[in-house]
């Protein structure tokens, strides 16, 4: 008994011991530079639609799950490079050790454009927000980058809580990793 109690001890130790590793690293983060990385390829993000010739955009601020998503490709477990539907919510992640450099799919998502309505009669919403992330990654001086564009608030929303997509809205806390999990 006396060893099964000793075994049970050294493992909660060792759980609370990779929780606090967990919280230091993310705490070690300098939000400030992120932040401030965050706002200039915003700004880039801008100028680079304004050429395009695009509709301007809103900017979503903190977008934690964007952020939350990028914090997991940074921690080197599997994600997905993209994600998207052909509404035209796209998110695109990629590692760069330039990330306020022109990336080819930071680029791309910029200048795109929705999807065109089918039909008058079509209630697919379209982009009216934008979002981007930065996280530093395990690789010295290289950064994982994420941008997304999205509905406005309303339409996504509705979307999350009052149709068939709202059993799949917290579909993304599956694939976030533990230590990312509280990374707003």
């Amino acid at each position: 008994m006396r060893k099964i109690l000793i075994v049970a001890l050294l493992a909660i130790v060792a759980g609370l011991s990779s929780a606090q590793t967990a919280d230091q690293a993310t705490a070690a983060i300098d939000n400030k530079v992120l932040a401030t990385i965050e706002d200039s390829l915003a700004n880039r993000f801008v100028a680079l639609r304004k050429a395009a010739g695009e509709k301007r955009l809103v900017r979503i601020k903190d977008r934690s799950d964007l952020r939350q998503r990028i914090c997991t490709a940074a921690s080197g477990q599997s994600t997905s490079k993209s994600w998207g539907t052909s509404s035209g919510i796209r998110e695109v992640y990629y590692e760069t050790d330039n990330p306020e450099g022109l990336d080819s799919r930071f680029q791309e998502m910029a200048e795109s454009r929705p999807p065109p309505k089918q039909a008058v009669t079509d209630l697919t919403p379209t982009q009216e927000r934008f979002a981007v992330a930065v996280w530093p990654s395990k690789a010295q001086g290289k950064y994982w980058v994420g941008v997304g564009t999205y509905w406005s608030a309303w339409a996504e929303w509705f979307d999350l809580h009052l149709t068939d997509d709202a059993s799949y809205s917290k579909g993304w806390d599956k694939i976030v990793a533990s230590e990312c999990k509280q990374v707003k």
